[in-house]
């Protein structure tokens, strides 16, 4: 639920004093006083956030130029240290929102009559699609999921449709945590590997190693004695054992690397680490433009995304809140709830969509990547106790944290519904990450491509490794399949505010 109050009020006036919970939609329901008090927070941060966006429209209006100045925090700056964690939150806000343009680097391959949105990518070229990244992340709330208009299409000749890759943007809640327990899943089975070869080595027999990391099991290695790693048995990850939990088939590991490649490929603004990959020769800069390796799509400006951007929406995006679990008030709902609850586990759906994965570390560590800043600061910050609220919350043992994102961050092949003509990143035309279900009452529609508006019709389009479950699912009376979409949608966020 995004609440949006619409705002006429003067700068002066105080909104604690103009609005109190009692007067807002929600005092009517039986939420906890916790909950109110926690909306009456956002309410007031809503009210800044606005009153500091109508600041910087007229000052831009004023002197443009001067927004994106304001928005945009360098590595330089990062590095003398004067910005804590919560300032670089800040910035990458301010970025996440900002509409590019043209002077700002946006576009490539630059005309006569300037740079121009294409709906379908130019292969690795992409678009540009949009001007801002809430252009695609705004369903359900700020930095939400798309709708079907927001479709992506990938991967094509710049004007084809049909042989695009079609994407839907997900929702962004939850990042930080998704990436720290893909690095700690990583971090455990590269060390199975390492334990395994010295074995092998030291004792000249050769070893059959199991990887399983926080109960989720990626097949096993063979290894010979003299050190051979036969990858042949492996499960839902890739031979150099990197869990990869973003992009709909597991392309990309950090936020960093997604925030990147978005840039680019959405907004045709690229990274200044991107521009030395490609000065370094490790990019083949043909498949990116024609201009030189500075300003490789040929616009004027050299300078589009520097390191410092780059970390500080990555820090963004790793602090947004966590999704929840909000079973319904209704007495009838909450029985369908409790119902769906077991049905889900008796579908098999949590074989795949595991509910809750534990997180040991909660510390994400933020580094810039071009090599002039090599001698540059870590930024850490801590999921636990930075960031927006909910967040990251000890399990029941009380040892780790609980990450209820109902995925298991292995890739399944899901079968001829799932087919796509060009199989890239991954040599699988038909291969998907689980996608986390947190989060899922506020991200119709449903999978990859959006081709589900409804979560009926979205397991019933389940093939290949899910084809056990849609089976079952169609074959459970009609009230069954009703508590399992109730509990479904359950899986939801916390009310959002926006004042304009």
């Amino acid at each position: 639920m995004t609440l949006v109050l619409l705002c006429h009020c003067s700068e002066s006036q105080d909104i604690p004093n103009q609005f109190t919970t009692s007067q807002l939609p929600w005092a009517h329901t039986e939420n906890t006083s916790e909950e109110s008090d926690w909306l009456q927070e956002k309410l007031i941060d809503a009210h800044q956030k606005y009153l500091i966006e109508q600041y910087e429209v007229s000052l831009d209006a004023y002197d443009p130029g001067e927004r994106i100045e304001h928005s945009t925090l360098t590595q330089l700056a990062i590095d003398r240290g004067s910005f804590s964690n919560r300032d670089l939150f800040q910035f990458g806000d301010e970025l996440f929102e900002y509409h590019f343009r043209p002077e700002d680097g946006w576009g490539s391959e630059s005309s006569e009559d300037g740079p121009t949105l294409r709906r379908v990518h130019r292969k690795k070229k992409g678009g540009p699609d949009s001007f801002s990244c809430i252009d695609c992340h705004s369903k359900g709330g700020i930095y939400g999921a798309s709708s079907i208009s927001q479709n992506s299409f990938f991967s094509s000749d710049g004007s084809s449709y049909l042989a695009a890759q079609v994407r839907s943007a997900p929702h962004l809640l939850g990042l930080g945590a998704i990436e720290a327990l893909a690095a700690e899943m990583s971090s455990e089975l590269q060390q199975l590997r390492r334990r395994g070869i010295h074995t092998a080595t030291t004792s000249g027999r050769a070893q059959n190693v199991v990887l399983e990391s926080k109960g989720i099991k990626f097949g096993r290695l063979s290894i010979e004695p003299d050190g051979f790693v036969s990858e042949n048995s492996l499960e839902g990850i890739r031979d150099d054992l990197v869990v990869r939990p973003f992009g709909w088939k597991g392309t990309f590991s950090t936020i960093r690397d997604i925030v990147e490649h978005s840039f680019r490929v959405h907004l045709g603004i690229t990274s200044s680490s991107f521009q030395e990959k490609i000065r370094d020769e490790l990019i083949n800069g043909a498949d990116y433009g024609t201009g030189a390796w500075f300003d490789i799509d040929n616009d004027g400006v050299s300078v589009e995304v520097e390191d410092g951007m780059l970390t500080s929406v990555s820090v963004y995006l790793a602090l947004l809140e966590m999704p929840v679990i909000r079973p319904p008030e209704d007495e009838v709902l909450l029985s369908q709830f409790t119902r769906g609850k077991q049905v889900f586990t008796e579908l098999n759906c949590h074989q795949c969509h595991v509910p809750s994965l534990p997180l040991e570390n909660t510390t994400l560590s933020f580094r810039p990547t071009q090599s002039v800043y090599a001698n540059s600061a870590t930024i850490e910050i801590d999921l636990a106790t930075e960031g927006e609220s909910p967040r990251l919350q000890k399990d029941s043992s009380g040892d780790a944290f609980a990450v209820h994102l109902y995925s298991d961050l292995k890739i399944y092949d899901m079968g001829v519904t799932f087919t796509e003509s060009e199989p890239s990143p991954i040599e699988c035309a038909s291969c998907f990450r689980t996608p986390p279900l947190w989060g899922l009452s506020h991200s119709a529609p449903y999978l990859h491509d959006g081709r589900a508006l409804t979560v009926d019709e979205a397991i019933r389009l389940h093939d290949g490794a899910g084809e056990y479950s849609r089976t079952e699912y169609e074959k459970i009376s009609l009230q069954d399949q009703t508590a399992l979409q109730v509990f479904l949608l359950s899986l939801s966020r916390m009310p959002s505010v926006e004042v304009r």
